[in-house]
């Protein structure tokens, strides 16, 4: 599942919060799981960028939505 957002957080080492800004069109890529009537949402991670490395080792994968279609 994608996850919309403008936004997300990470705390560094510190626990200090840094709020990354997204692209437009950006989104946050999710897994849904379900089990015994109980949902949850596990957010896929992958190494953090070079440049943000300092803040934190994992960061949530990032996905960019082609096509929106409203209906």
């Amino acid at each position: 599942m994608l996850i919309p957002a403008e936004s997300f957080m990470e705390k560094d080492h510190d626990k200090q919060s840094h709020w990354i800004s997204l692209a437009p069109g950006m989104t946050i890529q999710a897994l849904l799981a379900e089990r015994d009537g109980e949902q949850r949402v596990y957010v896929v991670t992958e190494e953090t960028p070079t440049e943000y490395h300092w803040i934190h080792d994992r960061w949530p994968r990032l996905r960019k939505v082609i096509c929106s279609i409203q209906i």
